[in-house]
């Protein structure tokens, strides 16, 4: 008979369903071991959530380096240096978050934020505004595509709205803004006019450049404010597009 101490009830669970060796202790490996551990409700909240943590970044480090290979699965597993969270995604949300507050990425280097996020996970180390604007922001400014994309075509018939603002650092700003039915909307296009000047003709290519993307048969209208230049750039506008209405 084994002088093995009993297992603790809290993985019998798991014994009982694993055939054993002459020995009577179980047949199986680590990944067994894991993969019940993530599933099992006797297992302590805390610890499932650092697995399947772990899980997801090992997946993304493979999807971002192909080269790894299965023996070194392991390795990432067990591995105690690495962060208990999802790197890449916990990235990816927080450049979502900046683009949606409209703040600019710079925000990431302010050491009153970063010492805020360290007091909400000591885990996580905040990326620098170089890290976030490369393979990141692509990915993003894809993901954001494609929302446009859905929602336009949604609908058989397309508005476009422009409204200009100044930001905190006085930089004079243009949001372009597609509506559909019951007044829904998504920003389609911000700019920043820094060094260039508004005349009627700049207005109107950056608005035909929309037009085109979209689809000139979904335009029913062009909203714009009444400034001088927009009033003359819904000239230009209506002499080329007479099926388009330019308001006000």
């Amino acid at each position: 008979m084994s002088n093995w101490p009993l297992p603790s009830p809290d993985i019998q669970c798991l014994l009982r369903t694993l055939p054993t060796k002459s020995t009577g202790h179980p047949i199986g490996t680590a990944a067994i071991m894991s993969s019940h551990i993530k599933k099992c409700p006797k297992t302590p909240l805390d610890v499932r959530t650092y697995l399947l943590n772990a899980h997801q970044f090992q997946q993304q480090k493979m999807k971002m380096n192909p080269t790894i290979i299965q023996d070194q699965q392991s390795d990432i597993l067990s591995d105690e240096s690495i962060l208990p969270v999802n790197i890449y995604e916990t990235n990816k949300l927080l450049l979502e978050s900046i683009i949606e507050g409209g703040a600019p990425l710079s925000f990431v280097d302010s050491t009153k934020f970063r010492e805020f996020v360290h007091l909400i996970n000591i885990h996580y180390h905040v990326p620098t505004r170089k890290q976030l604007s490369n393979d990141i922001l692509n990915d993003v400014y894809k993901k954001v595509q494609v929302s446009i994309q859905k929602f336009i075509s949604k609908f058989e018939w397309i508005s476009i709205t422009t409204d200009g603002w100044t930001n905190i650092h006085q930089d004079h700003i243009i949001n372009y803004m597609v509506i559909g039915k019951n007044r829904q909307t998504e920003l389609v296009k911000i700019k920043d006019t820094f060094g260039e000047s508004q005349t009627s003709t700049v207005i109107f290519k950056d608005l035909d450049d929309i037009l085109i993307r979209i689809g000139l048969e979904k335009i029913n209208a062009i909203i714009t404010d009444g400034a001088a230049n927009h009033i003359r750039m819904k000239v230009i506008l209506t002499q080329k597009y007479s099926n388009i209405l330019a308001l006000p």
